[in-house]
């Protein structure tokens, strides 16, 4: 533990090299901790460094049906660009228990393989199945703008606005809700 919290420590303060070897020595000492792994992983993604999906499998081998770890190592595959492994991991997910952040976190990794209808599918159901997960109503405005859907994509960035107007995503919401609501009228951006 003291080598993974050093780790952590050096890698907040961008000492790379340093903070790779003591996450190295965290795993090399306690292999089975799949936190030590998945932090590794964070990093290594953090710092577009490649390796991070060794560590991902076995965290994910090792929590076997841990509902918040398993979404927060398919958000990690999906940071690592391993869309079908990000799949694999939120399908395991959602199998445990259906909802908002997993269905949408699946989407994306869709998204990444370029599975327009399951990314539409999984954000459709993320609305449905949580209704007040507000990224999903986010993202699914995206895919319906995109498909010109603009009444249905103004109202979904609109319910995104409802549940979180200081959320993250709020500045790009209502600018994207604004472009939307104008399509509608046909006026060009």
């Amino acid at each position: 533990a003291l080598h993974e919290n050093m780790g952590e420590a050096l890698a907040g303060r961008n000492d790379q090299d340093n903070a790779t070897k003591e996450f190295a020595q965290a795993v090399q000492i306690s292999p089975a901790d799949a936190m030590f792994h998945l932090s590794f992983a964070h990093w290594l993604n953090v710092w577009h460094v490649r390796g991070a999906a060794p560590h991902l499998d076995a965290a994910r081998d090792i929590v076997k049906d841990d509902y918040g770890m398993l979404a927060s190592i398919g958000y990690e595959y999906r940071m690592a660009g391993e869309f079908d492994s990000c799949i694999k991991t939120y399908d395991h997910a959602v199998a445990i228990k259906d909802g908002g952040e997993v269905r949408t976190g699946r989407a994306l990794c869709k998204r990444g393989l370029k599975d327009e209808k399951g990314m539409l599918d999984d954000l459709q159901a993320a609305v449905t199945k949580e209704p007040g997960y507000a990224p999903a109503h986010y993202y699914l405005g995206n895919r319906l703008a995109a498909t010109k859907h603009f009444k249905e994509a103004a109202a979904e960035y609109g319910k995104y606005l409802q549940l979180a107007p200081t959320g993250s995503l709020a500045g790009a919401a209502a600018e994207k809700q604004k472009a939307a609501t104008d399509a509608m009228k046909g006026k060009k951006p």
